[in-house]
């Protein structure tokens, strides 16, 4: 999945009201993740090999940018479930995500990869005559980073802290469906502190990309509405 250019679409955010007659809240599971988190400053994020897991202790490493997707097997409770209400206006989305790296020596030579699993419970507004929307955690979320060789065999498990701060858009995809992407350029959405393994510092980044939420099972839309301003996407 890609953005492209500006399109407008017009439909299925104003007055979109669940099956249930009177209901206003709209139950929703994340079906569909694809984003990069980048460093705010240069193209890798620094790290330290604290424990010499690719040559020395306390040599440089540098991480490269992080390619987000949805981690559907959790088996956490209520991962990649949420809600729209459309009374308030409140947005609340448990976001499940498998993002993975590239790990670099000093010289440029990479020498493991990371995966990042975790979910994020976050809170913030939708508001359906825009399509515009935020979305952050309440506080440092842990989730677990595994440190790899390039044969992908675990060095080590430590835990990553992230704090978020989101801005979205979301459309109806014509399916049932609603597609969204993450505004970046406001500031830095992704507040990230490194294992200890890797040294423990704390960054900050910028996410871009997409997703998709379906109403969750038993749950029909009926959609008549406005329109909005958003990225044409494209899947392939």
């Amino acid at each position: 999945m890609r953005v492209t250019d500006q399109m407008y679409v017009c439909a299925a955010l104003v007055g979109a009201l669940a099956s249930l007659a009177g209901a206003q809240v709209i139950d929703v599971e994340l079906d569909g993740l694809d984003g990069t988190a980048s460093p705010v400053v240069g193209d890798t994020f620094p790290a330290v090999d604290a424990l010499g897991l690719y040559g020395a202790p306390g040599a440089p490493l540098f991480l490269s940018p992080a390619a987000i997707g949805l981690w559907s097997d959790s088996g956490i409770p209520g991962a990649n479930k949420g809600s729209i209400d459309l009374t308030t206006n409140a947005f609340a989305l448990n976001w499940g995500a498998r993002s993975t790296l590239d790990i670099f020596d000093a010289t440029g030579a990479m020498v493991g990869h990371g995966e990042i699993l975790e979910v994020l419970p976050e809170t913030g507004t939708f508001d359906p005559n825009t399509g515009q929307g935020t979305s952050a955690t309440s506080g440092p979320e842990h989730g677990i980073f595994i440190i790899k060789d390039l044969g992908g065999n675990v060095l080590a498990i430590g835990d990553k802290i992230d704090q978020n701060q989101n801005n979205f858009a979301m459309a109806p995809d014509g399916g049932g469906g609603f597609d969204g992407i993450f505004l970046a350029g406001s500031g830095p959405e992704l507040s990230i502190v490194l294992p200890s393994q890797l040294g423990g510092g704390e960054f900050m980044a910028e996410l871009t990309g997409n997703f998709h939420l379906i109403p969750a099972p038993g749950t029909a839309l009926m959609i008549a509405g406005a329109c909005i301003t958003m990225p044409r996407r494209r899947r392939c």
